[in-house]
Order: C-alpha cells, then structure tokens, then sequence
C-alpha cells in the first residue's frame, strides 16, 4: 500500500513539475522582448472576453500573442490586420507584457502646444487617489502633469502653452513642466535667473 502511494506521490509531482517548467518556457519564449523597446507588431484581430471586455489581439515578430484593451485606444482608429510599431511599456514581475502603439499624434520627450482645463483626482489601480493637472492640446486629446509634486504656475493656466510629453501609456499623454523645473533647479544657483523667475512668476 505504501509503494503504491509512493507511485502515486510522485507522477503528481512529476505532472506538477512539468506543467511549472512549460509555463516557465512560455513566459522566457515571450521574454525575448526587452522593455522600453519598440518592435512591429501586427493587430490580428478583436477578441471580446467573458467579462465582455474588448481586447485587439497583437502578434510580435517572434510570433508571439498579445492582447491590449480596446477601451484604452478608441481615438486611435487602429485597423484589424496592419502592423504597427509598438513600444513595450513594461514587463512585470509574472512575466506580463504591457505593450503601447504610437499615439495619432504625440510622440515621447517632444514639445507641444497645451491649455490648461482644471485641476482633477484619478484613482490609480492600486485604489490610491492622486491629483493631476488636466490639459488639452490643439487636437482635442487630453494630457495629465503631476499635480503631487509640480505647482502649475499660474501665467501657465491661460492661454496655450509648451509642454514636454514624459511618457505616453495606455492611451494615457503625460507631461512634464521643463520650463518651471529648469528655473527651480537654476534660479537658487544664480542670483541672476532668481530675478528672471521672479519677473517670470509676476
């Protein structure tokens, strides 16, 4: 009796151990992806879900599936069998890959007209609450500046301004305030800008 459940002991953790190491290949196959990189991915098609959540199925160049939200890129009019350059925004810890197609419009660490429109609260998937200035370019699209750690200045909230778009995800423009953290950074270096920021902020 002993022997048998022996036996039985280890086919159950020959068949676990085997089903682990098959996973483990899967996620090191789609690894072959480095982050921060941008590779041609094809949309292959449009999946809907049991949660009734829309996704575009994307095939990378080593073959592999990927699937994006629908609801994150509707002002993107992707088209169901093109290929697109995309950039691997992130790879997490499981071995998930998040990857993000080119804006319509904006493209990363360049420079674009905004108007400032209100100051908001966003809840994060983590459940935290943080605060974002809201922004709207020449085209319509909506753009967010961190409000937690950047005070607008307010000869910046009229009229249309410079921005440097930071980072582009899920669908998401965020900005970057260069201008009022570059006279931050200097105007306590030099007596001189400290009088320009002044002037600046009058």
């Amino acid at each position: 009796m002993l022997q048998i459940e022996n036996i039985l002991l280890n086919l159950f953790l020959n068949s676990s151990f085997s089903l682990l190491m098959k996973k483990v290949y899967k996620y090191k196959k789609k690894i072959q992806l480095e982050q921060g990189k941008v590779y041609l991915f094809k949309l292959y098609k449009k999946i809907e879900s049991p949660d009734e959540t829309n996704y575009y199925v994307m095939i990378d160049p080593f073959c592999n599936k990927h699937l994006i939200p629908v609801g994150y890129y509707l002002q993107y009019n992707l088209e169901i069998g093109k290929s697109y350059l995309c950039k691997v925004d992130k790879i997490n810890c499981l071995g998930r890959i998040f990857i993000e197609p080119p804006h319509p419009f904006y493209k990363e660490n360049e420079n674009y007209l905004f108007e400032f429109v209100k100051k908001i609260e966003k809840r994060h998937n983590s459940g935290n609450i943080y605060n974002y200035y809201l922004l709207k370019g020449e085209n319509t699209y909506d753009a967010y500046l961190d409000a937690e750690n950047f005070e607008l200045a307010d000869n910046l909230k009229s009229g249309n301004n410079f921005f440097q778009v930071k980072k582009i995800s899920k669908g998401k423009v965020f900005l970057f305030q260069y201008i009022q953290l570059f006279f931050h950074a200097t105007r306590f270096l030099y007596p001189q800008l400290n009088l320009i920021w002044h002037t600046f902020q009058a």
